[in-house]
């Protein structure tokens, strides 16, 4: 449970200061990222609250250009903050996509693997808990795969509804498969 936490805090420290080299996003040059400097950032970082700097960020900026009775931007700088906004967010699900995959996956094998070849019977609270590990991965996936189309200005966005429940189907087939051929 500590590596999927570790991991996801070293990238999204490390994609901070990238984005702090990135000229399209940081075209001032400016050394603070969301307010906080590289240690202040590499502080909350340490005390694994990196992610919820990452979510509040988020919500602050979303509120932002929710909010903003300025309506004197262009039909193409709105569609730039949303396009900042929908980037902020996959960058959100690819951390969790990794914290699901180095948690959740190893939490479900072992759990599969121990009700499979152990000589009693599983509990009720065995079972919930390989649901919910199993459900978590394959949620991550497609809500990695949502946030990512609608991040690509060119490609056009997943819509919502009948078209996620197949595609969370066929993840959760996919997962099935995979984990059957490891045990």
């Amino acid at each position: 449970m500590l590596t999927g936490l570790l991991v996801s805090q070293i990238f999204s420290y490390a994609w901070y200061i990238d984005d702090t080299n990135d000229i399209f996003i940081n075209p001032n040059g400016k050394t603070t990222i969301a307010g906080l400097s590289k240690a202040g950032l590499g502080t909350l970082h340490l005390l694994c609250l990196g992610i919820f700097t990452r979510y509040y960020q988020l919500l602050k900026k979303g509120f932002g250009v929710l909010w903003r009775s300025d309506h004197s931007l262009t039909r193409e700088e709105h569609r730039e903050k949303h396009h900042t906004l929908f980037c902020m967010a996959t960058d959100l699900s690819m951390l969790k996509l990794f914290e699901s995959f180095l948690e959740s996956v190893p939490q479900l094998l072992l759990q599969v693997y121990v009700i499979l070849f152990s000589h009693r019977e599983a509990s009720i609270l065995q079972y919930l808990s390989m649901v919910f590990s199993f459900l978590s991965t394959a949620w991550a996936l497609v809500d990695y795969r949502r946030c990512l189309r609608r991040s690509l200005p060119r490609i056009s966005e997943m819509p919502s509804g009948l078209p996620t429940v197949v595609y969370l189907l066929y993840k959760l087939g996919t997962i099935t498969s995979l984990l059957s051929s490891l045990l």
